[in-house]
């Protein structure tokens, strides 16, 4: 996949170095290395972006951080709901995270099956619990 084809409208791509294996349309996180970022494991860590392309480590991958962007679901998420980080970089819906959640955007559109690519606005700010 493409930067081109994942992105729907402008918004701001940068270059990082990927400090694991990343599939493209996963959330990921800055890594402890300086530069790095990784896929994220659990809906407590905090999104910087979503990746553009599929690498392995140590390769360039290209992070979207603004605007629309198409996302890895794990499981079924509603149009409307904020999302937060899951596990293998797969975004879930805030009604199954837990109070400490960290949301990073909102759905633009329904699926219904894990592994799919979802649209979803991403809005950097959103920092508190997405529970409460």
């Amino acid at each position: 996949m493409t930067a081109a084809a994942a992105n729907y409208e402008s918004g701001s791509v940068n270059t990082y170095i990927a400090g694991g294996t990343i599939a493209a349309g996963s959330c990921l996180k800055y890594d402890s290395t300086e530069g790095q970022v990784v896929v994220t494991t659990a809906v407590t860590e905090i999104v910087m972006g979503v990746a553009l392309d599929t690498v392995a480590s140590g390769q360039p991958v290209q992070v979207q951080t603004r605007g629309v962007a198409k996302v890895l679901t794990s499981g079924i998420c509603t149009v409307g709901v904020e999302v937060v980080p899951g596990a293998s970089g797969k975004c879930v819906t805030n009604a199954s995270a837990g109070a400490t959640a960290v949301s990073f955007g909102v759905a633009e559109q329904t699926t219904t099956a894990d592994g799919t690519m979802l649209k979803v606005r991403l809005i950097p700010t959103l920092r508190g619990p997405a529970n409460t």
